[in-house]
């Protein structure tokens, strides 16, 4: 390829960044007239459309012109008669694996704000999201005290968990569990899994901030979750007000033979990490059975791959400069810190997702654990995954 080639293709990747922008406001009407909850029952044309959306036929004809050039629906040879596409089949509120909830959040004008000011978060290094809504509070306070942007948030994170739960369920070794917390597991996605693939597993407790709680309570998840998961498996649950950094509230929870955070630490400063692991360990009450589950993701740097790019800057307009994505060596010290020995490592398939298992007792320190983690590191450096999904034993 010459220098001119290479220009060329350069030249074409500034071109999507601006046509990307165009793409992500014509997905953001589209979904806000709710036209794939329309075409569920079949094909309209556009005039129905724009009647049933009150809208301008020929700006919206255009719109769905780009829709159909995007992927999202199908547009027949008439030029004015639309369907639905696979893509657009899961924008639609009541498919089984729909991504309506995350599409909402993508669309809240707070995520809107935050992104718009971002230039601010790097000249201070404050989170953009602070600027982003009149009370200035930080996104998990808003969040208490919004049910709804709770429950779309929520909806959000279960939304992006199609593959992670189903992995941790089946992966893990849960023989030994009969009961299992989900510490700020939402609306219990993971532990439902848990509960539908391990017989053996027979209580799941999911713990989270009140608005979370009363959301998956509610009638309408209550029935999402049923049809998805069945009564049989959706009776081993229960959910549980809790606010994981004030001890007093864990007095609500029920002892288990393991706790879980899954994608909780890396939103939290070591400190933070600290309290909240403090907590876990009291709760543990010197048992050295139980066992607490942290599942994360380990981010490299120079992992040079498009489709992974984006998610540190959700997490940098959000939250505060402190919280990160962390290494190998990190889990091990937060967990030495707390008095926890880390026992094992598991990877979940091929995704970034691992799995730090620890129990009470002093962390080990033998040459064999510290070399099983410059060996994961150094894996991880080159692009390889580790090998297979079997766990580390240290």
């Amino acid at each position: 390829m010459n220098i001119r080639s290479h220009h060329d293709a350069a030249r074409h990747i500034y071109n999507e960044f601006y046509l990307g922008q165009v793409r992500m406001a014509t997905f953001k009407v589209v979904h806000r007239l709710r036209i794939a909850d329309l075409l569920k029952e079949g094909p309209m044309t556009i005039e129905e459309l724009a009647a049933a959306t009150n809208t301008h036929e020929t700006s919206l004809h255009r719109i769905m012109v780009t829709a159909h050039q995007m992927g999202l629906f199908q547009m027949y040879t008439d030029n004015k008669t639309f369907s639905l596409t696979m893509i657009s089949d899961l924008m639609t509120i009541d498919h089984p694996m729909s991504m309506h909830g995350l599409i909402e959040f993508t669309c809240e004008e707070y995520m809107e704000k935050s992104l718009d000011l971002i230039h601010t978060t790097v000249s201070t290094g404050v989170p953009s999201f602070t600027k982003a809504t009149p009370s200035g509070e930080d996104f998990y306070q808003y969040l208490r005290n919004d049910s709804e942007k709770g429950s779309t948030f929520d909806s959000a994170m279960t939304c992006m968990d199609t593959t992670v739960s189903p992995l941790l369920a089946q992966v893990c070794d849960f023989v030994d569990v009969k009961s299992i917390v989900d510490l700020g597991g939402g609306s219990g996605n993971s532990v439902l899994h848990i509960l539908s693939q391990n017989e053996n597993v027979t209580s799941g407790t999911v713990a989270d901030m009140t608005v979370v709680i009363e959301d998956s309570k509610t009638e309408k998840r209550r029935k999402a979750r049923t049809r998805r998961f069945g009564d049989a498996v959706c009776n081993k649950i229960n959910y549980t007000p809790c606010d994981l950094f004030k001890k007093d509230e864990w007095k609500g929870l029920p002892t288990a033979d393991a706790y879980m955070l899954k994608n909780i630490l890396h939103d939290w400063s070591d400190n933070e990490c600290d309290d909240l692991l403090s907590n876990v360990v009291r709760k543990m009450e010197g048992d050295a059975t139980k066992r607490l589950l942290v599942v994360e993701k380990i981010v490299i740097q120079e992992d040079v791959q498009p489709h992974k790019a984006g998610h540190d800057i959700v997490k940098l307009i959000f939250f505060k400069e402190e919280s990160t994505h962390r290494s190998f060596e990190n889990f091990e010290k937060i967990f030495q810190r707390n008095g926890l020995k880390l026992t094992n490592i598991t990877p979940l398939g091929d995704t970034d997702y691992y799995v730090f298992e620890g129990r009470l007792g002093t962390n080990c320190q033998n040459e064999a654990a510290l070399s099983c983690f410059s060996m994961a590191n150094r894996l991880l450096n080159v692009g390889s995954p580790l090998p297979g999904a079997e766990s580390v034993d240290l």
